[in-house]
Parts: C-alpha cells; sequence; structure tokens
C-alpha cells in the first residue's frame, strides 16, 4: 500500500494517507477527512517546490523527471499554467526523429496560453514563440546532420522530407497563433528553398576491377514541389504585410537593376560588335604583315587575335555593369 503526504483541512496537521482509501481519520483532531483533499491542500503547498524541482530537472537536461513532476502538479492544480509550459518544453526535448512529440508540444503550450491570467499576454506568447523556434531549429539540426550521414539509404530522403514538413508546419503554427514574427517566416523561406534545391552526394560504385565514385541527386517530387513553392508564396505574402517599407525597398531595388540590365544588354551588342569588328581588322593586318610559310597559318592567328579582342571586350562590359549594379537593401536576405 502506496502513503501519500497530506494535510489535515481542520487542524493543518500533517498526515501520511493511504491513495487507494477515500476517507481517514486525522491523528490530531479526529475529524474525518477526504483524502483527495487533504493531498491536495499539502500539494498546494508545495507546488513551488515541485516547481522550482522540476525546472532544475529541465535544466539538468533530465527531462523524464521534469515532464513527471510538471504533472504531478498539474494532477491537483489544472490551471497552473507554469507547469503546462514546462510540460510542453519536457516534452519537445523528449523528441525523437521517430517519434516527434511536436504536435503533443503545441497542445500544452495552448493550454498554458489559455491559462496564463496576468496583462503582458503578448510577451508570453512572444516567449512560447522563442520557444518553438528552438525546439524548430534543434529539430532541424538534428534531421539535417542525419540525412548528411544516411543519405546513401534509400528511406532516408523521403523521411528527412517529411520531417521538414513538420517542422514547416509547427512554424506556421506558432506564426498563426502565437506571435507574427518575420525570422519565423525566414526559417520556414529557408527550409523550402533547401528541399527544393535537394541534395547532392557521392556514392562509390563497382565498375570492372575496381571502384567509381558516381555523383548522385535526391530531389523532391513535383507535388511536394508545387506545396514547398506555395508555401513559400504565403510567407513572402505575410512577409511583406509585416515589414512593407523592405520590400518597397527591394521592389525599387528589383525596378533599378532591371533598367541597368536592359541597358547593358544593348552596351554588351555594341561592345561585342565593336570588339569582333576590331578584332578582324587587327587580324586581317597582322595576317598580312606575317610573313608564313602558309596561307592558312596567317588565317588562324588572324582568328585568334579576333576571339581575344572580343573577350576582352566582352569581359570589360560586364565589368562595367557589375560595378554599376546598386547593392541590394538588407533586411530581406539577413
Amino acid at each position: 500500500m502506496k502513503f501519500l503526504a497530506a494535510k489535515c483541512p481542520a487542524c493543518s496537521g500533517e498526515l501520511q494517507v493511504p491513495e487507494d482509501k477515500d476517507f481517514v481519520k486525522c491523528m490530531y483532531c479526529g475529524v474525518d477527512v477526504k483524502v483527495r483533499d487533504a493531498i491536495r491542500i499539502s500539494l498546494d503547498a508545495n507546488v513551488p517546490n515541485l516547481l522550482e524541482l522540476a525546472n532544475s530537472s529541465l535544466k539538468s537536461g533530465n527531462n523524464e523527471e521534469a515532464y513527471h513532476y510538471f504533472n504531478k502538479i498539474l494532477e491537483f492544480d489544472i490551471k497552473n499554467y507554469d507547469a503546462w509550459f514546462g510540460k510542453a518544453i519536457s516534452v519537445s526535448k523528449l523528441s525523437t526523429l521517430a517519434i516527434s512529440r511536436h504536435q503533443e508540444m503545441l497542445n500544452y503550450f495552448d493550454t498554458a496560453v489559455k491559462y496564463y491570467n496576468k496583462e503582458d499576454i503578448d510577451n508570453y506568447k512572444l516567449l512560447v514563440c522563442t520557444k518553438i523556434k528552438e525546439f524548430c531549429w534543434e529539430y532541424y539540426e538534428l534531421a539535417k546532420n542525419h540525412k548528411d550521414e544516411y543519405i546513401g539509404v534509400d528511406s532516408t530522403w523521403p523521411e528527412y522530407i517529411s520531417q521538414c514538413w513538420n517542422i514547416i508546419n509547427v512554424f506556421e503554427y506558432s506564426f498563426s497563433n502565437y506571435y507574427k514574427d518575420i525570422n519565423t517566416l525566414k526559417w520556414i523561406n529557408y527550409i523550402c528553398e533547401d528541399n527544393l534545391k535537394g541534395t547532392i552526394y557521392s556514392e562509390r560504385e563497382l565498375m570492372g576491377n575496381g571502384f567509381k565514385i558516381i555523383e548522385r541527386k535526391k530531389e523532391v517530387n513535383d507535388k511536394r514541389r508545387k506545396e514547398l513553392l506555395r508555401k513559400i508564396q504565403n510567407t513572402l505574402i505575410e512577409w511583406r504585410k509585416l515589414d512593407p517599407q523592405a520590400w518597397i525597398k527591394q521592389d525599387q531595388w528589383i525596378t533599378e537593376v532591371g533598367e541597368i540590365k536592359k541597358a547593358n544588354q544593348k552596351m554588351q551588342i555594341i561592345s561585342f560588335t565593336a570588339s569582333l569588328l576590331a578584332g578582324i581588322i587587327v587580324g586581317i593586318f597582322f595576317g598580312s604583315i606575317i610573313d608564313l610559310p602558309k596561307k592558312s597559318d596567317s588565317t588562324i592567328i588572324g582568328i585568334c587575335i579576333t576571339v581575344f579582342i572580343t573577350l576582352i571586350g566582352t569581359i570589360i562590359a560586364n565589368t562595367i555593369f557589375k560595378k554599376s549594379l546598386p547593392p541590394e537593401p538588407k533586411g530581406l536576405k539577413d
């Protein structure tokens, strides 16, 4: 039989009560005590201590132990938002690539926000958003490292894409329900673009009497590609809403670069034509003054000179174009 610490509601006497009984008699004042009420009174007095133990376990990396303490608090104080918050963090730390508990984490954070009864709710939601970003970053790094190490295994790439998709969905949930954070949008964009690029890896393959290094590439399928592009598009729409000034500067930059590119195309055509004509003239001149046994040799020299001058002219034109480009505004690539 297991005994639990309790406190008499009548005389505040410290009791040890059996957990399988409904009522016991207080050994100090003789009052019939309801076991559950007595345990609750005792626990209410110990909640600060249990929270300290739970948070200490969390800091030490004893996530299972922390999870147990937070649950203990919630058994008798279901509205304790600190316990719900801590439970969400501890369960996020218990996630693995095989078993991601991100949905469980979000449910606990939702409950913490629901029971939060202070005025600075926006700051609290920002804190929740920050913790979710930490979880997503750690989970993404874990998934990416596993993918890089085991990419040659057939199941690794689809599992990685699925894990990334879960992370993107968690980011989107955080953005929609907790805090409209630009960095969350940047992370969604980054993961989507990373998935769209695919991954290149090398593999040794037996060829004849030895091995040959073969370069291979894994890519997302057409359906997932369309979904990722749609998410990027939605993210950019939200991004424009949050930081319109940055996007106005970006649009101005794109317009300016476009105009410079058009002018450069004309300049490159003129430069190429001029360089080509100059090369032909110089080539003919040197071909005529150099005395070579074969006429074909003179022609080859003329062609080489023409190609050389045309190449130099093109390089100079491209260099001038690059230097004329304005710097891209900061904020969107950070």
